[in-house]
């Protein structure tokens, strides 16, 4: 479901960057390591964990253990940026808000979304450092068709849990869905 999701936005997004006239062109290789790092945390691994955990959690446990990914995001841009200081109002920031969102989530699934968080974080890190080496809009919509290849190609391999009814309700859902993400 998410691959084929973010597949089409991805083509979507493509199709758009292409009628902008947008810059493809890679011009450092480690552009393009980047480039497959941010398709493969940022869609890839982030809604892999968060398709499989939705399935152990209930959507409000793991919406409460998702906003982890704010807490992770500050401690590793203070990490990786130097412009980026841990102040003693976020470290104290990130103790409460850990300890609430942990102490109201301790139960079995729940390590798959906070994974599913720290590959926001990680992806919004990636983020902030390819936006100065490329395009953003040609890396979104090559992050996400790269992504939803992978999704796809996993979802493949592994097979569904159950089979997939089709009705015209789920296609306009997944249409809704695919216009959102791209």
């Amino acid at each position: 479901f998410a691959g084929i999701r973010f597949l089409v936005a991805g083509i979507l997004v493509t199709i758009l960057a292409i009628i902008q006239k947008r810059k493809f062109k890679v011009e450092q290789k480690s552009v393009v390591a980047w480039l497959l790092l941010f398709a493969l945390v940022n869609t890839a691994l982030h809604y892999l964990f968060s398709y499989v955990g939705l399935g152990y959690l209930p959507s409000s446990r793991s919406t409460i253990l998702d906003s982890m990914n704010g807490f992770f995001a500050i401690i590793l841009s203070c990490i990786i940026f130097e412009d980026d200081k841990f102040s003693k109002f976020k470290a104290l920031g990130c103790i409460l808000g850990f300890s609430g969102i942990l102490l109201i989530n301790i139960e079995p699934g729940q390590n798959l979304i906070l994974l599913n968080a720290m590959c926001g974080a990680f992806g919004g890190i990636i983020t902030r450092i390819i936006s100065k080496k490329m395009d953003m809009t040609v890396a979104t919509s090559l992050s996400m068709t790269i992504g939803g290849t992978f999704l796809c190609v996993v979802s493949a391999i592994i097979g569904p849990a159950a089979r997939w009814t089709i009705t015209t309700e789920s296609i306009i859902i997944m249409i809704g869905l695919i216009l959102i993400s791209a």
